[in-house]
């Protein structure tokens, strides 16, 4: 089992569950970075004259739509992640290679497996911190 550990500023008062919350918390950060290199293209993008700042431009405002969209439906739909919204992108713009329901279904067990590894990342870290589950 790796461990690690973290130095804060916080105060000495604030409860364990919430500073193992808010170190949680740089996950979703990183999470961001992933997936504007793998769900929108920007790890490929080299900046070297105004065609490639437009392309670098383009990409960020798809990053942006999918952050937005994200935002939107985070009630209704909270784990929902760029790479659903791409996938239903994928189905509704021209070309359709799947049906709605094959998409929904598809969503659903991303869903299923992104809840199952939140579960599993909180019980790590609670336990971790000598905290029971």
């Amino acid at each position: 089992m790796l461990f690690g550990f973290r130095v804060t500023n916080m105060s000495a008062d604030m409860p364990m569950q919430r500073m193992a919350f808010l170190e949680s918390q740089h996950f979703w950060i990183e999470r961001s970075f992933e997936n504007g290199k793998s769900e929108v293209g920007m790890a490929e993008y080299q900046v070297r004259n105004w065609l490639g700042r437009y392309h670098h431009m383009v990409l960020v405002l798809a990053m942006l739509f999918m952050m937005k969209q994200h935002m939107a439906h985070c009630e209704s739909a909270p784990l929902v992640s760029c790479r659903d919204i791409r996938e239903m992108l994928e189905h509704s713009l021209p070309e359709k290679s799947v049906s709605i329901s094959d998409v929904i279904k598809r969503i659903k067990e991303w869903r299923c497996r992104r809840k199952k590894a939140i579960i599993s990342k909180i019980r790590i870290m609670m336990r971790a911190l000598g905290l029971s589950s």
